[in-house]
């Protein structure tokens, strides 16, 4: 008889990428301690317009549901919600597929706001809850040099946050073709994101077909229903808290460039890792002398780019 194939976090383990949880006491380190340059992490996942495989597309997709959770990294728990239906406005009636896969009717959109109106909602929710833990602000690649600074107010102290979708597709196509194909100024932290896909893929080294596998190959069990997008979004925000229970470090994979036009991969960990240390040092010497901010060379980081998914 053969023996039963392993789980995706037993053959991580095995391959010596899962620390013990003897070595790694998570639920007592705080996120700087366990290496996390993250303090939360704002979990998104989109559903849109879709048609079944025999019908052919009228059109491209455009966001129905809007949902974001914010995850405390150091907790490991859900601290705050955000959901809103949205009106498609370029093919207003939802086909009959679409309603079956994600639960979402035609009166339910029917009767809601524009995606221009939701993102305006949506920015003025996030910041209002992530004033609430205290001096918190968005990690992300544009003014990456700029946090690499003390005198520009990085500061150890200072909180970050960072967008988490499962894939690129939620920020990378979805909501941008949608944004550039309406003319509509999306608030410029969606421009950068981890992709929690990739970190997976290369941490457990596997392959999962969807989130539902990649939630049973660690042991959990997908939770609520399927394409829901507050509950897509609940559920890959319990997958990444216990990535990183496994040592798993997430740092922003993806950014999109003020021109809109192409996605690349931001500096690697490595060098994020060196900076955020001399940062610390800094600090705990107490120094406040003027530095220079750190430019980012992409010639120096070409050969370390992370892959896209």
């Amino acid at each position: 008889m053969s023996a039963a194939p392993l789980t995706t976090k037993e053959l991580a383990r095995k391959l010596g990428s899962v620390k013990t949880t003897s070595n790694l006491k998570i639920s007592t380190s705080s996120p700087s301690k366990q290496g996390q340059p993250l303090n939360y992490l704002v979990v998104l996942d989109f559903e849109a317009t879709c048609w079944d495989s025999t019908t052919k597309a009228p059109g491209k997709h455009e966001i129905i549901e809007f949902p974001a959770v914010i995850l405390d990294v150091e907790s490991g728990k859900l601290v705050a919600e955000f959901q809103q239906y949205v009106r498609p406005t370029e093919n207003p009636v939802l086909s009959d597929f679409c309603t079956e896969l994600t639960g979402i009717t035609k009166e339910q959109v029917q009767s809601s706001q524009t995606i221009h109106h939701c993102l305006r909602d949506f920015d003025r929710w996030m910041k209002e809850s992530l004033k609430k833990f205290e001096s918190c602000e968005f990690y992300d690649h544009a003014n990456f040099k700029h946090r690499t600074s003390v005198q520009n107010g990085c500061s150890m102290s200072t909180k970050l946050a960072a967008f988490v979708t499962w894939s690129d597709w939620d920020l990378g196509q979805c909501l941008q073709n949608e944004c550039v194909r309406k003319k509509i100024l999306k608030p410029r932290e969606l421009n950068s994101w981890i992709d929690l896909r990739h970190f997976y893929r290369n941490f457990y080294k596997r392959n999962p077909s969807n989130l539902q596998d990649a939630l049973e190959n660690v042991g959990l069990k997908f939770e609520g229903r399927a394409h829901s997008g507050i509950v897509d979004a609940q559920n890959t925000a319990r997958l990444a808290a216990v990535m990183m229970k496994d040592g798993c470090v997430l740092r922003i994979t993806r950014n999109i460039q003020s021109d809109g036009r192409r996605v690349h991969s931001v500096p690697p960990p490595s060098s994020m890792s060196a900076i955020l240390d001399r940062m610390r040092n800094t600090e705990e010497k107490g120094k406040r002398k003027h530095v220079e901010s750190e430019a980012i060379d992409p010639k120096k980081f070409r050969n370390g780019q992370l892959k896209g998914s």
